[in-house]
């Protein structure tokens, strides 16, 4: 039985620079797909369109598509979002990478927040083991032959979640295992969003802008909620735009600490007059 998310949009911003980028969105959309009545928005930014190569054979019309040329080596991912929130037009609006998972729970716990007040939903618990990372071995190369998207494991499990336990590990690092804070994904009201300023879209590429959101909602005093879930994070190679290899990063930085020092008022007068908040609004 699939559960009844007609009042959400999955926006989902792609570049397809890897075979394990192919065959998560090629299982994250199935999931949800599978489990779901619901929304979901694809935007791609790249040189050519890897999705109607590779995806849209599967996906069909279950996915509203689009895509845009663009030869730029950075992948603008918050000026992405942002188009795809005005293509939207459900109540809530599901910020969503490409490469998660989450229970079913979760998506109606917050389904259920949402209708009681909640302005901002974030599906994972913060901190140790919020998130779990999946490693899979594959032993296709999908951008050669995508056909064998259908033979990846999780997929012939029927995408099952409890599969995901028994390929999962904890990254180490200072801040412990499997820590999460603000990325992955978020729920979020769409009017809640359009009124707070949307995405920065002076950060570009890999940046701390899930930092910034969750700061600036707090800041304006929007109710956030929190599920004390897992995500599940499937692994991918990094290159520059999924990693501190991005060359904007000190500017992203930089912007990053710069808006963490200011107080409600202060936010308010700097998205006023942000470029791209202003374009957006005519």
């Amino acid at each position: 039985m699939k559960h009844n998310l007609k009042d959400f949009t999955f926006i989902i911003p792609i570049r397809i620079d890897s075979s394990d980028r192919l065959r998560n969105i090629f299982l994250t959309v199935n999931y949800l797909l599978k489990n779901f009545d619901t929304n979901i928005i694809i935007k791609e930014s790249d040189k050519q369109s890897l999705y109607n190569k590779h995806l849209k054979t599967y996906f069909g019309d279950a996915v509203v598509y689009e895509f845009e040329e663009n030869h730029d080596s950075h992948f603008h991912r918050t000026r992405i979002i942002n188009d795809m929130i005005q293509m939207s037009n459900t109540k809530i609006i599901a910020n969503y990478d490409a490469d998660i998972i989450l229970p079913i729970d979760s998506y109606i716990k917050s389904q259920m927040l949402l209708n009681i007040g909640y302005d901002i939903v974030y599906p994972f618990r913060y901190g140790v083991r919020g998130e779990k990372k999946v490693l899979f071995k594959d032993e296709f190369n999908f951008l050669e032959d995508s056909t064998k998207l259908v033979e990846q494991e999780f997929y012939k499990n029927n995408l099952e979640i409890d599969y995901l336990n028994n390929n999962f590990f904890y990254n180490r690092s200072p801040l412990g295992e499997g820590f999460a804070n603000y990325g992955m994904c978020q729920f979020i009201k769409k009017d809640a969003y359009v009124d707070g300023f949307m995405e920065n879209e002076n950060f570009i590429s890999y940046a701390p802008e899930d930092k910034e959101r969750f700061y600036r909602f707090s800041v304006l005093e929007y109710k956030i909620g929190r599920i004390d879930e897992c995500a599940y994070h499937m692994e991918h190679s990094r290159n520059h735009n999924s990693s501190i290899s991005n060359p904007f990063m000190n500017k992203n930085e930089i912007l990053w600490n710069h808006i963490n020092s200011m107080y409600k008022e202060q936010l308010i007068e700097y998205y006023l007059k942000q470029e791209y908040f202003i374009k957006r609004q005519k």
